[in-house]
């Protein structure tokens, strides 16, 4: 059992692990501040700010459990240490069934913005197509190694990150005006209500966990992984507030919580230069959302090589590629 363990190589740094770690956990306000703008109207802000308190709280336990104990299985580990085995094969069952999902989730986000570039994508017989074909190329990267996915997740990483900053910085120069007035807590919004946005918003923080899965591949864990995870927290909460803020100040609550078409969209759409930061965004929620399918893959066949090595699952499953060195 240990054998297989060590064959895992650690091949990924700081900015592999943050690449990881903002990919899946910076996709989720793309998705849920129509939702929240709905409920917390234009406290959404503020909903976002109260829900980092319990992002930043499980992310700095997720940093110091990773690395102390820097190995693949991330909350399964965790779990088995604490509460024993059979806590520990629930937890990691519940953890496969949530990387499946949401990289599918992502996938189709990721075809659904590629589409706004390539229309002829939205067409339900390209669509399913498309999707299924950005998946393959996933798996077909992390065969290769963990190195590579990871160097591939921090280009488009660096891309939305620059990108969103770009947006943030033309509309606060532009186009922010101060809307606190409208927050009348109790009232407008009502605290159910808020409370209720807010519950909606700890939903865009999920995913800080894939960087545990990636412990066990990390170059000095006990130190990179709490830089990552400390580097994720500051850039998440302050691209949800600021973000959040800027829309709920461009375009109102109102037409946030209506709107089908992507919040990012219907913002850009009202800041100066909106036709071509129309094109700009599609490509940022593309990459996110591209490389948090690939943060759903890493995490399913670490998961599943985890469960392999503790003897929940098939210990076939602790093979790695033998060239690749790979799950």
């Amino acid at each position: 059992m240990e054998e297989s363990q060590e064959r895992l190589r650690r091949r990924i740094g700081l900015l592999g692990v943050f690449s990881f770690g903002y990919a899946d956990v910076g996709a989720g306000i793309y998705m849920t501040l129509g939702l929240v703008a709905a409920h917390a109207m234009a406290a959404a802000p503020l909903a976002f700010a109260v829900a980092s308190i319990s992002y930043i709280l499980t992310a700095l336990s997720y940093a110091e459990l990773s690395s102390s104990m820097p190995e693949a299985g991330g909350g399964m580990i965790f779990a088995e240490k604490a509460f024993g085995r059979f806590v520990a094969f629930l937890t990691g069952w519940a953890l496969l069934l949530d990387y499946v999902v949401t990289g599918s989730i992502f996938a189709m986000s990721t075809t659904g913005y590629l589409g706004h570039l390539v229309p002829v994508l939205k067409q339900e017989e390209f669509f399913g197509l498309t999707a299924s074909i950005l998946v393959l190329i996933l798996v077909v990267l992390n065969v290769i190694g963990i190195k590579e996915s990871a160097t591939f997740s921090a280009v488009l990483v660096l891309i939305d990150i620059t990108g969103l900053s770009i947006i943030l910085a033309i509309g606060y120069l532009t186009s922010f005006r101060p809307f606190f007035d409208q927050i009348k807590l109790g009232t407008a919004p009502t605290w159910d209500n808020f409370m209720y946005g807010t519950t909606v918003a700890m939903a865009s923080y999920l995913g800080i966990e894939v960087v545990s899965q990636t412990a066990g591949e990390t170059k000095r864990a006990g130190l990179n992984i709490p830089r990552a995870v400390k580097l994720v927290t500051i850039v998440v909460v302050a691209f949800s507030v600021l973000f959040s803020s800027l829309a709920v100040s461009v375009v109102g609550w109102e037409t946030l919580a209506s709107s089908e078409k992507d919040p990012a969209a219907v913002v850009v759409e009202h800041l100066p230069f909106g036709a071509l930061l129309g094109i700009w965004i599609s490509i940022i929620g593309m990459t996110v959302c591209y490389v948090a399918t690939n943060t759903g893959i890493v995490g399913v066949s670490r998961m599943a090589y985890a469960m392999g090595r503790e003897r929940m699952l098939p210990s076939v499953l602790t093979d790695l590629h033998k060239k690749f060195h790979t799950p």
